[in-house]
């Protein structure tokens, strides 16, 4: 009775100095509004995606999924994952990538690596302003709130 006891004592003290509770939820993307455009009109109905990325594809991975409205404004969740272990004051690298569903494939409008901590992840809003028309690789303009 003793040891079980103690054993939880022991359990209780190393969990009150933890510094992220266990379980949590961890952003691997951060939430990010905006616009999407094309050449000043708005793109409506759109599927909008944040994703990971994955070697190949920028718009594969974890995702969270919205569409534009017809207006061409989105706002899509961060994209999270549930985490058992607690990793004190470690940073690391998230790529994310924003994109939308041109016909049958996602395109890539934009794409970042944030460096952050690596028990919470990047934190914030992203605002965005898109053109599908632009002639250079990334379409958006990209502003960070909240971080």
């Amino acid at each position: 009775m003793k040891r079980v006891l103690g054993a939880a004592v022991v359990v209780m003290a190393a969990s009150a100095c933890a510094i992220t509770p266990w379980p949590h939820a961890v952003n691997l993307a951060p939430m990010v509004r905006g616009t999407i455009e094309r050449a000043g009109e708005p793109l409506a109905n759109a599927p909008v995606r944040v994703a990971t990325g994955a070697d190949d594809d920028a718009c594969a991975g974890a995702t969270s999924e919205t569409a534009t409205d017809s207006d061409g404004a989105f706002t899509a969740e961060p994209v999270t994952e549930l985490r058992t272990a607690v990793v004190a004051k470690a940073f690391g690298f998230f790529p994310w990538s924003l994109c939308y569903r041109d016909g049958d494939k996602w395109t890539a409008l934009l794409t970042r690596s944030e460096y952050a901590l690596v028990d919470s992840g990047p934190t914030g809003l992203r605002v965005v302003r898109c053109d599908i028309s632009r002639a250079i690789e990334e379409k958006c303009d990209l502003r960070s709130q909240g971080q």
